[in-house]
């Protein structure tokens, strides 16, 4: 019973996201600097959310990984 809500929220999800899909399915040219792609503007912007979702967690594992401290530099005395 208390899975229900999380189901009910992933359901919606599931069906904006359909939608969104079925809206968004003409298909656009991205120019690159060597060639072109054609695919469907959904498609595109998925690429582009799975991109930004991998960066973004990269970089939260990046931070939380160990560092090793460093070392204070001394200034050598001067007289």
């Amino acid at each position: 019973m208390k899975r229900l809500p999380i189901y009910i929220i992933l359901l919606l999800l599931v069906l904006i996201t359909a939608v969104f899909a079925r809206i968004n399915a003409d298909n656009v040219e991205l120019d690159f600097y060597f060639t072109t792609a054609q695919a469907p503007l959904a498609l595109w912007l998925y690429i582009a959310l799975v991109l930004g979702a991998v960066l973004g967690v990269a970089s939260r594992v990046t931070c939380a990984l160990p560092s090793f401290p460093v070392t204070e530099l001394r200034m050598p005395a001067l007289c």
